[in-house]
């Protein structure tokens, strides 16, 4: 095409030089002047067609070449005259050779280059030649990075989520194609098509937790030993943040942390033993402790297991003076305390069942048994009836029997039959009173009783 704009060019210059020589040759010398045509030797030369084959010898890449064959489309693709089945080692004239040409034949008027055809393989990027510009089977309309890494073949091992993107390079940074950069994804080369996502992925750490992530809170604690899954990011489970080891973050998100089926609010070891389940066998009292190790008052009265004796008795009371008179942790007001004031003398034949306690009953601390304590508590040690400021004569006399005016008869509280010897109380011994049992309330005397008879 520019070989033929120049012939023309120049043939439009020759004619006018001609015009104007004949004009001034005719104004000087008026006689007839022969003038050579100037595009003869043009037109000769243009007309020249040493190999015959259409292609005139000025715009034939192979002037002297195969004759025998006419060039056109089929022949001669890019119309150099250089026939391209034998002679034209460059059919489309781009630059690459047919030999390495994946377009041997294909668009004209450029040249290949990095800007124009990224992978060197002679085929044109921006036309609909080259679908495929880094040459790496992943055709541009699928291909993350259409003009690429060149060099290299997309396999599982080299392009795991097959975007046409390199992994071991810079080109791809999200091998997996989850939406979690390389950088921050514990699973780079994970599973594929999803995107990573609260629902997807709660720790988001490029895992999917449907499948590939065994520890979906990222707390240390697998998913199937985990009770709060997915639970607390952003925490890691250990001794201090989750004392039962559950998965659950013990300050925000578990409400039993030992584990024992009692929650924490309502659990008096809410860090206690684990590995035990509550039971009234296990925890009497039903306050997280188990009984056996960590609770020293199983019934959680108040009164500990070692002085406590009804350990395991009633629930829901408190030992005070007034619900247990002995401090023994059995409570006064129900069956459990047979003997409140622990005096060894049960209640129902105890005349002070909530006296004074810390003593023994013994012969002489407690004459009559009744329960009451002698020195302090017990009016009528010998429990005849007769108080013992009265004053009983025989404080601590014979036992067994009320003082009456017929067993009695002067109600000092001494027992006329056996212990008193002046039943009267008039001085005089009975067995030289010969009125026993006379007037009361005298004494015998030379002026009362001349003849000191009683």
């Amino acid at each position: 095409m520019d070989g033929e704009a120049t012939r023309k060019k120049f043939a439009v210059f020759c004619s006018l030089a001609l015009f104007i020589f004949s004009a001034l040759s005719v104004a000087i010398h008026p006689s007839i002047v022969e003038l050579e045509d100037p595009f003869t030797p043009l037109e000769s030369t243009r007309s020249t067609d040493t190999d015959g084959d259409n292609v005139s010898d000025v715009d034939d890449s192979c002037p002297n070449g195969a004759t025998g064959w006419n060039s056109t489309s089929f022949t001669d693709h890019d119309s150099d005259g250089c026939r391209d089945s034998d002679e034209d080692s460059d059919d489309d004239n781009d630059g690459v050779a047919d030999g390495i040409d994946d377009c041997p034949i294909g668009v004209l008027g450029w040249t290949s280059s990095t800007s124009t055809d990224h992978d060197s393989d002679g085929c044109r990027d921006t036309a609909p030649e080259d679908d495929d510009d880094d040459n790496d089977s992943i055709s541009d309309a699928n291909d993350d990075c259409p003009m690429g890494e060149i060099g290299w073949t997309p396999t599982t091992s080299s392009d795991h989520d097959s975007d046409g993107c390199k992994d071991d390079t810079n080109e791809d940074l999200d091998d997996d194609n989850d939406g979690q950069p390389d950088a921050f994804d514990d699973c780079p080369t994970g599973e594929l098509n999803w995107i990573s996502s609260t629902a997807t992925d709660h720790d988001d750490d490029g895992c999917q937790d449907s499948s590939e992530d065994t520890d979906d809170d990222n707390d240390g604690v697998d998913d199937g030993l985990d009770a709060c899954t997915p639970g607390d990011r952003g925490w890691t489970s250990n001794a201090g943040t989750d004392y039962d080891s559950d998965g659950c973050q013990d300050s925000s998100e578990d409400t039993d942390d030992d584990d024992d089926s009692v929650l924490d609010a309502a659990d008096d070891c809410e860090t206690g033993d684990m590995n035990w389940v509550p039971s009234p066998s296990t925890d009497y009292d039903s306050d997280g402790c188990q009984d056996s190790s960590e609770d020293a008052d199983d019934d959680n009265d108040g009164v500990t297991d070692g002085s406590d004796d009804c350990p395991t008795g009633d629930l829901s009371w408190i030992s005070t003076p007034a619900t247990d008179n002995d401090g023994d942790g059995c409570q006064d007001a129900s069956a459990e305390d047979d003997d409140d004031d622990n005096d060894g003398i049960a209640d129902g034949s105890d005349g002070c069942p909530t006296g004074d306690v810390g003593w023994s009953p013994s012969s002489s601390t407690d004459y009559d048994s009744d329960g009451c304590q002698d020195s302090g508590e017990d009016d009528d040690d010998d429990n005849d009836g007769v108080l013992d400021l009265a004053p009983d004569v025989c404080q601590t006399g014979d036992l067994g029997w009320i003082s009456t005016p017929s067993t009695d008869y002067d109600g000092d509280g001494c027992q006329d039959n056996s212990e008193d010897e002046d039943k009267d109380n008039d001085g005089v011994n009975d067995d030289d009173d010969d009125c026993p049992t006379g007037s009361l309330n005298w004494v015998s005397s030379s002026a009362t009783d001349n003849d000191g008879d009683g």
